[in-house]
């Protein structure tokens, strides 16, 4: 799948954060590339802090229950809520991607990524169970 990114056009970009009701929003969450041609990738942390990559768009995974599930779950565990991106990602709509460089931790598992556009470097990596997104100079 990494293999491919290259030559990829960034048509649209999601980013979701986490919220637990009384608490403030996560920082980091899920993001989501849109390519030109229709095709999707989105990054996410696995359960074992490893990189989740899917060739899917981003699901909310209590899109289909009640609002009144949605309100419990809101206290409970937290909701998914699609964030502005920041200004910096937003600028790689319409760039390709160069490059792309997978980060592996000691025993071989993919744990980051950065993807070289254009213009602009994004790195995406999992810090304490999270995806962290920045865009590098």
């Amino acid at each position: 799948m990494i293999d491919t990114l290259p030559g990829r056009r960034c048509a649209s970009i999601r980013c979701f954060q986490h919220r637990l009701a009384g608490h403030p929003t996560s920082e980091s969450g899920p993001i989501e590339f849109g390519w030109a041609d229709g095709t999707w990738l989105t990054l996410d942390a696995n359960a074992d802090w490893t990189l989740a990559l899917s060739t899917q768009p981003w699901v909310d995974p209590y899109a289909g229950v009640s609002v009144a599930e949605r309100e419990a779950l809101a206290q409970e565990v937290g909701l998914w809520h699609q964030a502005p991106a920041p200004i910096a990602l937003r600028r790689l709509v319409g760039q390709s991607v160069a490059s792309v460089l997978p980060e592996f931790n000691e025993v071989g598992e993919l744990v980051g990524l950065k993807l070289a556009f254009e213009a602009q470097v994004v790195a995406a990596r999992v810090v304490g169970g999270e995806v962290v997104v920045e865009a590098l100079d």
